[in-house]
């Protein structure tokens, strides 16, 4: 197999945060002896090169220099140093011989300023022994160098903050009480930002932040400015002579294409709307925008024009989408697809797998087989008996209720009004003609298996479909769910990216979080369905899924099992959580986020657990501490002995309670293999990078259902239906000439040879 050529900067083979053994004590030992032999053989040296030098200024005098200790054979005589030394000591300051001993000790005076040179580099090399061995951990906070090395600045993709060096504070604001963040200018009003902390997108991001604490100012709009932001960039051609033969060298003389780089796709969960207002506007020129509002307003009508109301109020208006739909024509895959619906609605949502007691179970799983079966039927059932404009899970809702007798079904109905319920609705799917013998055969074998259960049980069954699908009863979300405006498979076949934003009233989440938990995880479906490669991505243009509030739209089983899977597709997690509890409560202790994410980050917890295990993760570190210790007589002015020895003690990189009063202005972003980074938050609404793309008008739904109709998919639907209408047009002419009777048309007196 093939690799690709490796690129960029190969990182250290050293590592930095793995600990190794603390130097063995026999070292210390050797480093103290060394410490005084060196420089005392030194002098030595010194000493005896002196005295062998002032012999022969003495002319080998016995009386001054005192006889050799030995005779080499080359003649060379040895002479004693102690007799130097006592003669100097004598005679130093004699006139007669002042002069010949200084000019014999230059070499002593050089010897000796080696050695005291010597004993201090010694004296320092044994303390610095004594420095910081990191036997306890080896945690530091990163820097601008490391945010660097691992990708962490770049200039579009998701925003985790910015550098530390930036000028950002906070303020408290009377009106509320509220802090609110605010950037700082220069003299000559330059407001005094840093680059961003920013990475690709390209992997899974969690954010943990408390309530109140700048989470949208910061990260959530500036991410939805930021990302798939297209801009132009030139590729050289690796083909080229200059580069296959000069290598980086003469890179700059091979082709260059310009090519679009950049673009990228986003799914925005926003609770309250302010995503869409605040970025819409601005990514409405490089992607196409859809709102997609469940309890949005239906289009006007022209009576509804006439209405003074609507001259008063601006109806909020949304994109439509129907997910059965999307289920697609091939009966052999039809059923996964309609499953899939049920499994939103009907499927174990309970943390760690189990949900509820027996009998739950036992009527969630009936009432899953038969709502899968009502959903195949009402998709494939003939457009004469259903049209497909009405083949939605509003109908879906209709067909089932009429079902019961009376709307009373199961627990609330007497056996008499539980008896042949149902009954109708299962023979009728049984009689109809889906187009498929492997349609009617699942519709067949689940309308059967609905008739043989008991009718007290078969009502119990259709009031647990009954209470998860109610909310298709309401007229907003049966509109926003009639029809579709888009597919998901315009996320995989468009070359320009799509903005979708799932907005709802934060009230109205739970209410409405089946219908978003429905389509997402249709995407994720379509998105990871078939296979990829690491050189072979099948979106062409990455999708991220910006999700504020995550932990409120429930249990994402596809999430939290293939998350980290579907980075390899081309979609990405922007979770964002108030708390680690807030998941652990939905998906348990165990829960797989953490492994998931590569760069999680984090402001001042607002919960001590939180703080504890962000303080455990960002790990321990060494440091030295000195020991003073003095000694000396009470009434002694000073001391008479002090000492100082220094040991390694471990501490926390930030203790829990500091994190806790981590400051206003502060974010705390983490990478894998990246020591955790100590940043500032980002003003959006006063940083020039996004002041100016942010509040931008929002376009006319008029605008954005023009630019939804240039979508793929309504290409594909216009040229599939195209012949269908025509062959449709052609037989009702047919059909209406057959019907016209030409003796009633024709005068009897007509006479065609007159």
């Amino acid at each position: 197999m093939n690799c690709p050529p490796r690129q960029g900067k190969v990182l250290k083979d050293k590592e930095e945060f793995s600990r190794t053994d603390p130097d063995a004590h026999n070292k210390v030992y050797w480093l103290a002896v060394l410490n005084w032999a060196v420089p005392i053989f030194c002098v030595l040296v010194g000493l005896f090169i002196t005295t062998q030098k002032f012999a022969p200024l003495m002319n080998y005098d016995p009386r001054v220099i005192g006889r050799p200790l030995f005779i080499l054979k080359s003649g060379y005589r040895v002479y004693n140093p102690l007799v130097f030394l006592l003669g100097m000591i004598k005679y130093a300051f004699d006139e007669t011989y002042s002069y010949y001993f200084f000019k014999a000790v230059p070499p002593l005076f050089f010897s000796l300023s080696l050695a005291v040179i010597l004993f201090v580099t010694t004296s320092i090399i044994v303390s610095a022994h004594q420095k910081n061995q990191h036997i306890h951990g080896t945690a530091r906070w990163a820097t601008v160098k490391d945010l660097q090395k691992f990708g962490m600045l770049q200039e579009h993709g998701v925003v985790c903050g910015e550098l530390e060096n930036a000028k950002v504070g906070y303020h408290l604001k009377e009106e509320d009480q509220s802090l609110v963040l605010d950037l700082h200018k220069s003299i000559l009003g330059r407001p005094l930002n840093a680059p961003l902390i920013c990475h690709s997108g390209r992997t899974n991001t969690w954010m943990i932040a408390p309530t109140r604490s700048g989470k949208g100012v910061s990260t959530v709009i500036p991410t939805c400015i930021n990302y798939g932001v297209p801009y132009y960039h030139y590729d050289v051609n690796k083909n080229s002579f200059f580069v296959k033969h000069f290598n980086k060298k003469l890179k700059f003389l091979a082709h260059k294409k310009k090519v679009i780089k950049g673009r990228g796709s986003m799914v925005i969960f926003d609770p309250k709307g302010e995503n869409w207002n605040a970025s819409a506007g601005w990514r409405s020129r490089f992607s196409t925008c859809i709102p997609f509002r469940p309890l949005g307003d239906r289009p006007l009508t022209e009576e509804d024009k006439k209405d003074e109301k609507w001259n008063k109020q601006t109806p909020e208006y949304t994109a439509h989408y129907n997910p059965i739909h999307e289920i697609p024509d091939n009966p052999n895959t039809a059923f996964a697809w309609a499953d899939m619906i049920a499994e939103i609605f009907f499927g174990d949502d309970k943390k760690n797998g189990g949900g509820g007691d027996d009998a739950s179970a036992y009527f969630a799983a009936k009432a899953r087989d038969i709502f899968t079966a009502v959903v195949l039927h009402i998709r494939f059932a003939p457009e004469d008996e259903i049209p497909w404009k009405e083949k939605n899970m509003a109908k879906v809702l209709e067909f089932m209720s009429d079902a019961s007798h009376e709307g009373k079904t199961g627990e609330d109905a007497t056996d008499e009004e539980n008896e042949g319920c149902g009954e109708e609705m299962c023979n009728k799917m049984i009689e109809t003609n889906h187009g498929s013998k492997t349609i009617d055969n699942l519709v067949t074998l689940a309308a059967n298996r609905s008739l043989l259960q008991p009718a007290k049980e078969r009502g119990s069954t259709y009031s647990t479909v009954f209470s998860k699908i109610s909310l298709f009863q309401d007229p907003l979300i049966a509109e926003a769910t009639a029809y579709s405006d888009f597919s998901i498979d315009d996320f995989i076949n468009s070359v320009n990216g799509i903005s979708l934003y799932l907005i709802v009233p934060y009230n109205h989440i739970k209410r409405i979080a089946p219908v978003f938990r429905m389509l997402i995880t249709f995407m994720i479906k379509k998105f990871s369905d078939g296979t990829t490669s690491a050189n072979e991505v099948k979106l062409k243009v990455p999708c991220l899924f910006l999700l504020d509030e995550f932990p409120v739209l429930g249990y994402f089983p596809d999430i939290a099992m293939n998350m980290g899977i579907l980075a390899g597709y081309g979609v990405t997690f922007f979770i964002i959580s108030q708390s680690v509890n807030q998941i652990v409560d939905t998906y348990g202790e165990k829960h797989p986020f953490f492994d998931h994410c590569k760069t999680i980050m984090t402001y001042a917890p607002g919960n001590i657990g939180d703080a504890k295990a962000f303080s455990e993760m960002f790990g321990n570190r060494s440091v030295l501490l000195d020991n003073i210790s003095s000694s000396g007589s009470k009434y002694q002015v000073g001391y008479s002995n002090i000492s100082r020895s220094s040991q390694e003690t471990q501490t926390s990189l930030i203790n829990p309670d500091e994190l806790m009063k981590l400051e206003f202005n502060r974010c705390i972003v983490i990478n894998q293999g990246l020591p955790p980074y100590k940043g500032k938050k980002v003003v959006y609404y006063e940083d020039p990078r996004f002041k100016n793309k942010a509040w931008l008008p929002v376009p006319e739904m008029d605008f954005l259902y023009a630019q939804m109709r240039k979508l793929p998919s309504h290409k594909k639907h216009l040229v599939r239906k195209k012949p269908d209408s025509f062959n449709i047009s052609v037989q009702k002419t047919i059909n209406k000439i057959k019907s016209i009777n030409v003796a009633d048309i024709i005068p009897a007196e007509f006479d065609l040879f007159a």
